[in-house]
């Protein structure tokens, strides 16, 4: 009982911060529609770019928060995916010229440990065989 128990709560944060990410992702969409006004074609170019990334990250990211917490197997996948590609994305952006001058060695390794535990603990947990039945399991419990 205490096993299930665990592996609910595990499920369940992943949830929430598949749910904070979705949230993040459209706030910035708001903070990007209210910078247009002051940029030029080639930044405005970027900036419908970036916003249409937060839009499918935020929307992707919604969900995956529903299917992972209703154990859908889709929502385990579609979370995995959008996962790897938000960490992978943040990491390259770390290597970035602009970027590495206005930051410190620290401010580098702290983000780069953060993107890499946010790709890596996912990957494992949603994966681990236990875990993974939960969501191939047609008879769940409610």
């Amino acid at each position: 009982m205490t096993e299930f128990v665990r592996q609910r709560w595990g499920i369940s944060i992943l949830s929430l911060w598949s749910f904070v990410l979705a949230v993040t992702a459209l706030a910035k969409m708001s903070l990007l529609s209210r910078s247009t006004a002051y940029t030029n074609d080639t930044m405005l170019t970027q900036l419908m770019i970036l916003f249409a990334l937060n839009g499918i990250l935020g929307l992707g990211f919604s969900f995956s928060t529903y299917g992972l917490w209703t154990r859908q197997n889709w929502g385990r996948i579609l979370f995995l995916w959008l996962i790897t590609f938000w960490s992978g994305s943040n990491l390259l952006i770390l290597f970035d010229p602009r970027f590495l001058s206005k930051s410190s060695s620290s401010e580098l390794i702290i983000d780069g440990l953060r993107f890499t535990m946010s790709l890596i603990l996912p990957l494992w947990y949603l994966n681990l065989p236990h875990i993974k039945i939960l969501f191939l399991n047609s008879d769940k419990p409610s």
